[in-house]
Protein backbone atom coordinates (compact mmCIF):
# COMPACT_ATOMS: atom_id res chain seq x y z
CA UNK A 1 0.00 0.00 0.00
CA UNK A 2 1.61 3.45 -0.80
CA UNK A 3 -0.21 6.99 -0.04
CA UNK A 4 1.16 10.08 -1.79
CA UNK A 5 -0.36 13.38 -0.58
CA UNK A 6 0.85 16.87 -0.92
CA UNK A 7 0.48 19.81 1.98
CA UNK A 8 0.83 23.12 2.22
CA UNK A 9 2.16 24.76 5.35
CA UNK A 10 3.55 28.30 6.10
CA UNK A 11 3.64 28.81 2.14
CA UNK A 12 5.92 26.01 2.04
CA UNK A 13 4.83 22.84 -0.18
CA UNK A 14 5.68 19.19 1.52
CA UNK A 15 4.86 15.88 -0.25
CA UNK A 16 3.83 12.84 2.29
CA UNK A 17 5.10 9.72 0.38
CA UNK A 18 3.55 6.71 2.60
CA UNK A 19 4.47 3.12 2.10
CA UNK A 20 3.20 -0.13 3.77
CA UNK A 21 6.47 -2.21 4.21
CA UNK A 22 5.38 -6.39 4.25
CA UNK A 23 6.60 -8.22 6.51
CA UNK A 24 9.77 -10.77 6.16
CA UNK A 25 8.83 -13.99 7.54
CA UNK A 26 11.38 -16.19 9.21
CA UNK A 27 11.55 -19.31 11.44
CA UNK A 28 13.20 -19.81 14.88
CA UNK A 29 13.78 -22.01 17.79
CA UNK A 30 12.73 -21.40 21.47
CA UNK A 31 14.90 -21.86 24.51
CA UNK A 32 12.55 -23.76 26.29
CA UNK A 33 12.68 -27.72 27.05
CA UNK A 34 10.13 -29.96 27.11
CA UNK A 35 10.55 -30.19 31.09
CA UNK A 36 9.84 -26.12 31.42
CA UNK A 37 13.45 -25.09 31.40
CA UNK A 38 15.57 -22.80 29.78
CA UNK A 39 18.88 -22.92 28.14
CA UNK A 40 20.53 -19.02 27.96
CA UNK A 41 19.96 -17.04 24.93
CA UNK A 42 22.24 -14.09 24.02
CA UNK A 43 20.98 -11.50 21.45
CA UNK A 44 24.03 -9.09 20.65
CA UNK A 45 23.58 -6.23 17.79
CA UNK A 46 26.29 -3.92 16.61
CA UNK A 47 28.98 -5.34 18.56
CA UNK A 48 32.67 -6.29 17.81
CA UNK A 49 32.78 -9.53 17.61
CA UNK A 50 35.91 -9.81 20.47
CA UNK A 51 33.62 -8.12 22.36
CA UNK A 52 30.94 -10.62 22.24
CA UNK A 53 33.40 -13.04 22.85
CA UNK A 54 34.93 -11.71 26.02
CA UNK A 55 31.30 -11.21 27.80
CA UNK A 56 30.34 -15.00 26.59
CA UNK A 57 33.49 -16.33 28.27
CA UNK A 58 32.36 -13.80 31.61
CA UNK A 59 29.13 -15.51 31.35
CA UNK A 60 30.58 -18.84 31.49
CA UNK A 61 33.17 -18.23 34.62
CA UNK A 62 30.44 -16.01 36.47
CA UNK A 63 27.30 -18.53 35.67
CA UNK A 64 29.32 -21.56 35.37
CA UNK A 65 27.81 -22.40 31.67
CA UNK A 66 28.57 -24.57 28.97
CA UNK A 67 30.38 -24.16 25.53
CA UNK A 68 28.83 -21.48 23.71
CA UNK A 69 27.22 -21.21 19.89
CA UNK A 70 28.10 -17.60 18.30
CA UNK A 71 26.21 -17.30 15.40
CA UNK A 72 26.44 -13.64 13.05
CA UNK A 73 23.06 -13.01 12.22
CA UNK A 74 23.86 -10.46 9.31
CA UNK A 75 27.30 -10.11 7.37
CA UNK A 76 30.32 -9.00 9.17
CA UNK A 77 31.94 -5.63 8.77
CA UNK A 78 35.29 -4.15 9.28
CA UNK A 79 36.04 -0.90 11.25
CA UNK A 80 39.58 1.19 9.76
CA UNK A 81 41.88 -1.08 12.23
CA UNK A 82 40.42 -4.34 11.07
CA UNK A 83 38.21 -5.51 13.73
CA UNK A 84 35.28 -7.40 13.08
CA UNK A 85 31.59 -6.31 13.81
CA UNK A 86 27.76 -7.01 13.55
CA UNK A 87 24.92 -8.95 15.06
CA UNK A 88 25.46 -11.91 16.84
CA UNK A 89 23.65 -14.98 18.77
CA UNK A 90 25.10 -16.94 21.62
CA UNK A 91 23.45 -20.47 22.51
CA UNK A 92 24.62 -22.09 25.46
CA UNK A 93 22.76 -25.63 26.40
CA UNK A 94 22.35 -25.14 30.25
CA UNK A 95 19.00 -26.26 31.80
CA UNK A 96 18.36 -23.18 33.85
CA UNK A 97 15.22 -21.60 35.55
CA UNK A 98 13.23 -18.66 34.66
CA UNK A 99 14.81 -16.33 37.15
CA UNK A 100 18.36 -17.81 36.16
CA UNK A 101 18.14 -16.50 32.95
CA UNK A 102 17.38 -12.72 33.84
CA UNK A 103 19.99 -13.06 36.28
CA UNK A 104 22.35 -13.75 33.60
CA UNK A 105 21.07 -11.19 31.03
CA UNK A 106 20.90 -8.63 33.34
CA UNK A 107 24.53 -9.26 33.95
CA UNK A 108 25.72 -9.11 30.78
CA UNK A 109 25.99 -5.52 30.02
CA UNK A 110 26.29 -6.10 25.84
CA UNK A 111 22.59 -8.20 25.80
CA UNK A 112 20.11 -5.98 23.30
CA UNK A 113 17.99 -4.78 26.41
CA UNK A 114 14.57 -5.36 24.43
CA UNK A 115 15.57 -9.22 25.11
CA UNK A 116 14.77 -9.16 28.78
CA UNK A 117 10.94 -7.76 27.92
CA UNK A 118 10.91 -10.43 25.07
CA UNK A 119 8.63 -13.47 26.75
CA UNK A 120 5.81 -11.56 28.83
CA UNK A 121 4.55 -10.21 25.40
CA UNK A 122 4.80 -13.57 23.99
CA UNK A 123 2.23 -16.27 23.90
CA UNK A 124 4.45 -19.10 24.65
CA UNK A 125 7.05 -17.03 27.02
CA UNK A 126 10.38 -17.86 26.10
CA UNK A 127 12.90 -16.56 24.24
CA UNK A 128 13.37 -17.27 20.12
CA UNK A 129 16.16 -16.84 17.95
CA UNK A 130 15.73 -17.08 14.60
CA UNK A 131 17.14 -19.52 12.25
CA UNK A 132 16.25 -19.59 8.66
CA UNK A 133 16.18 -16.69 5.87
CA UNK A 134 14.21 -14.10 5.98
CA UNK A 135 11.35 -14.07 3.65
CA UNK A 136 9.30 -11.76 2.12
CA UNK A 137 5.46 -12.32 0.63
CA UNK A 138 6.37 -13.46 -2.51
CA UNK A 139 9.26 -16.07 -1.34
CA UNK A 140 12.00 -14.32 -1.81
CA UNK A 141 15.37 -13.71 0.33
CA UNK A 142 15.55 -11.24 2.03
CA UNK A 143 18.35 -11.42 5.31
CA UNK A 144 20.00 -15.07 4.96
CA UNK A 145 20.13 -17.34 7.83
CA UNK A 146 22.18 -16.64 10.86
CA UNK A 147 26.04 -18.07 9.77
CA UNK A 148 27.90 -20.46 12.70
CA UNK A 149 31.33 -17.99 13.89
CA UNK A 150 32.70 -20.38 16.48
CA UNK A 151 32.16 -22.25 19.66
CA UNK A 152 33.70 -20.40 22.78
CA UNK A 153 34.83 -23.13 25.36
CA UNK A 154 34.49 -22.31 28.98
CA UNK A 155 37.65 -22.02 30.98
CA UNK A 156 37.10 -25.00 33.47
CA UNK A 157 34.83 -28.05 33.62
CA UNK A 158 32.34 -26.29 35.93
CA UNK A 159 29.69 -26.55 33.28
CA UNK A 160 29.39 -30.22 33.65
CA UNK A 161 27.18 -29.75 37.14
CA UNK A 162 24.35 -28.85 34.86
CA UNK A 163 22.08 -30.59 32.63
CA UNK A 164 22.23 -29.98 29.12
CA UNK A 165 19.37 -30.12 26.22
CA UNK A 166 19.96 -32.28 24.08
CA UNK A 167 17.22 -31.38 21.79
CA UNK A 168 19.48 -28.21 21.05
CA UNK A 169 22.28 -29.60 20.99
CA UNK A 170 21.52 -32.15 18.61
CA UNK A 171 19.16 -29.81 16.21
CA UNK A 172 22.11 -27.18 16.30
CA UNK A 173 24.95 -30.04 15.92
CA UNK A 174 23.29 -30.94 12.35
CA UNK A 175 22.41 -27.79 11.11
CA UNK A 176 25.67 -26.22 11.58
CA UNK A 177 27.75 -29.20 11.15
CA UNK A 178 29.30 -28.92 14.65
CA UNK A 179 32.47 -31.05 15.96
CA UNK A 180 31.15 -32.82 19.28
CA UNK A 181 30.64 -31.34 22.35
CA UNK A 182 31.28 -33.23 25.92
CA UNK A 183 27.99 -32.21 27.66
CA UNK A 184 25.52 -34.01 30.36
CA UNK A 185 22.76 -34.23 27.64
CA UNK A 186 19.27 -34.94 29.03
CA UNK A 187 17.62 -37.21 27.02
CA UNK A 188 14.93 -34.82 25.34
CA UNK A 189 14.21 -34.14 22.05
CA UNK A 190 11.95 -31.75 21.50
CA UNK A 191 11.87 -28.64 20.43
CA UNK A 192 9.45 -25.72 19.70
CA UNK A 193 9.30 -23.42 16.57
CA UNK A 194 8.11 -20.53 15.97
CA UNK A 195 6.94 -19.04 12.52
CA UNK A 196 6.56 -15.27 13.36
CA UNK A 197 7.48 -11.82 11.00
CA UNK A 198 10.08 -9.63 12.65
CA UNK A 199 7.71 -6.69 13.31
CA UNK A 200 7.11 -8.85 15.98
CA UNK A 201 3.64 -10.03 15.50
CA UNK A 202 2.86 -13.77 15.39
CA UNK A 203 0.85 -15.65 12.99
CA UNK A 204 -0.64 -17.76 15.92
CA UNK A 205 1.46 -20.57 15.21
CA UNK A 206 2.86 -22.91 17.52
CA UNK A 207 5.07 -25.80 16.38
CA UNK A 208 6.01 -28.51 18.90
CA UNK A 209 7.35 -30.75 17.29
CA UNK A 210 10.36 -33.77 17.32
CA UNK A 211 13.51 -32.33 15.98
CA UNK A 212 13.71 -34.83 13.19
CA UNK A 213 10.28 -34.32 11.53
CA UNK A 214 10.04 -30.73 11.36
CA UNK A 215 9.54 -30.21 7.63
CA UNK A 216 11.51 -26.69 7.15
CA UNK A 217 14.55 -28.14 8.62
CA UNK A 218 14.11 -32.01 7.26
CA UNK A 219 16.83 -31.47 4.51
CA UNK A 220 19.56 -30.66 7.68
CA UNK A 221 19.04 -34.25 8.58
CA UNK A 222 19.61 -36.84 5.76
Amino acid sequence: MRLNRAVKFLNHLFEINIQRVPPLYTIGITNETEDCYFVPFFDLDNIYRETAVKYIRMAQRDFDLSPALLLCSSKEGKDEQGRLYGNYMAIFFDKLRYHDIMDILRAVPVIDWLSLKMPPYYRYKSWVLRMTDKIDEEGNIIVARPEYVCTVLPESNNYKKHRHSEAHYRFLSKLFNLKPLILNLDGYYELTFIRYNTKGKTDGRRIKTGIFYYPEFRKEFR
